[in-house]
């Protein structure tokens, strides 16, 4: 039996060649193309954007005058009339409901008013035969202010419709509120 030897001259075969697009470094190369290219249309789009806006004009800040007397600045009223320059003290009902067998009533007042003041409370029914009555405090909170909440009993009071009605008094003014809550 004859054994045949290979040699190793003729065991290598001729390697083949990779292509092109699928060597490593080719395909890095693209994508660090692609990546610049996205790059560079962010930033020019950015910058169109930033110089848009940059022609745009700010409004004038709003002036701030003092008091020449005192030196205190002045609030910037930006909407409507100054409401502590009005001759009666304003305000609203925040809240009028029943809370633990309270009812509970909340109100702001519109003006300021340093000093503090007082709030008497009036509680009437519909046929006026049900008549409640109590005064609190009224307290200054940053540019308003507040009456300190009424709370009444519900015991004192039948179920029916109550018409609402505060009186407010402080800074040598005074004001009525009006409102109405159902029991």
């Amino acid at each position: 039996m004859k054994v045949e030897q290979k040699s190793e001259a003729t065991d290598t075969q001729p390697q083949r060649r990779m292509p092109l697009y699928r060597q490593p470094v080719f395909v890095i190369a693209i994508l660090l193309v692609i990546g610049a290219v996205v790059a560079g249309i962010v930033l020019l789009t950015r910058k169109e954007t930033a110089e848009e806006l940059s022609d745009v004009e700010d409004p004038p800040a709003p002036v701030i005058e003092s008091d020449q007397e005192s030196g205190d600045k002045m609030v910037v009223q930006y909407e409507g009339e100054d409401p502590n320059e009005l001759e009666e003290l304003t305000g609203v009902v925040t809240y009028a409901g029943v809370e633990n067998s309270n009812l509970v009533i909340s109100t702001m007042i519109d003006q300021y008013i340093a000093g503090g003041g007082n709030c008497e409370l009036t509680l009437m029914n519909d046929d006026s035969d049900d008549v409640y009555t109590a005064s609190v405090d009224a307290f200054a909170d940053i540019t308003t202010s507040y009456c300190e909440d009424f709370t009444v009993p519900t015991s004192e009071l039948k179920q029916d419709k109550y018409q609402i009605k505060i009186v407010v008094t402080g800074e040598n003014k005074e004001g009525t509120i009006e409102s109405e809550v159902n029991i």
